[in-house]
């Protein structure tokens, strides 16, 4: 009895089939866009900068607080910023806030958001 091997570019083919078939998969969003909108499962403080990237694994401070959102509040992404951690990266969410404030939150890693309760996509 002889095992036939699915070669790689058997599999890319099907994928890409796939994605034909049922777009959704390859053209799915994540909920970091820009101009989603996401709501605060706590409270989050606003910052005037993220983190910054140094060396490897070290990561400056984030900037100074600018205000603090309460739960359930909205921010409006405009800009998304992965920083490398030990073990993944740390996301940081530029964003405006429905009070008209405009900084950076920490979201938490990509699909496991900290701060942040659900996510919708805005309708503009």
């Amino acid at each position: 009895m002889s095992i036939k091997r699915t070669s790689p570019r058997s599999l890319l083919v099907a994928s890409l089939l796939c994605g034909v078939f049922w777009p959704g998969i390859l053209l799915a969003q994540t909920a970091l866009d820009i101009g989603a909108t996401l709501k605060t499962q706590n409270a989050v403080k606003l910052r005037a900068l993220p983190p910054s990237q140094k060396f490897l694994f070290l990561v400056t401070e984030p900037g100074d607080e600018i205000a603090k959102m309460k739960e359930g509040e909205k921010i409006k992404i405009q800009e998304v910023k992965e920083i490398a951690v030990p073990f993944g990266k740390d996301i940081w969410v530029k964003g405006k806030t429905e009070k008209g404030e405009t900084g950076w939150v920490y979201y938490g890693e990509k699909d496991k958001p900290v701060n942040f309760l659900d996510t919708t996509k805005a309708k503009e």
